[in-house]
């Protein structure tokens, strides 16, 4: 070795791989620390979900006699789809009527009135 090369740079890339290395390694223990912290938020997440199905389930009671024909204490199904759509359609009649445009007591051209008698006449 002494004979291809510098002692001095073998020295010098030494030194370079082992802080490459260091490096490597305090990532790696970053990334366990965050992945960690990830996986305490998922089960933190998940416990409140869970927590808020069950708030829903209790809230909402579904008795289920038949296999067939769920009954709910609420409104059911296609009675709150057709509210929205008439909810909907009350909105679009409201948002094209905002651009009608009524005018009172608007004066007429006097020239319209006036052929309008001769012709009644």
């Amino acid at each position: 070795m002494n004979d291809k090369c510098d002692v001095h740079i073998v020295s010098k890339v030494k030194n370079r791989v082992n802080v490459l290395e260091e490096r490597l390694q305090k990532q790696e223990l970053e990334q366990g620390y965050r992945i960690k912290d990830i996986d305490h938020r998922i089960l933190q997440c998940e416990s409140q979900i869970s927590a808020n199905a069950s708030a829903l389930e209790a809230h909402h009671k579904v008795s289920v006699t038949d296999p067939n024909s769920v009954t709910d204490q609420g409104v059911c199904d296609e009675e709150l789809i057709k509210q929205v759509k008439r909810k909907t359609t009350e909105e679009q009649d409201v948002e094209t009527r905002k651009c009608n445009i009524i005018i009172y007591r608007a004066p007429e051209k006097r020239l319209k009135i006036q052929r309008y008698e001769k012709r009644m006449i």
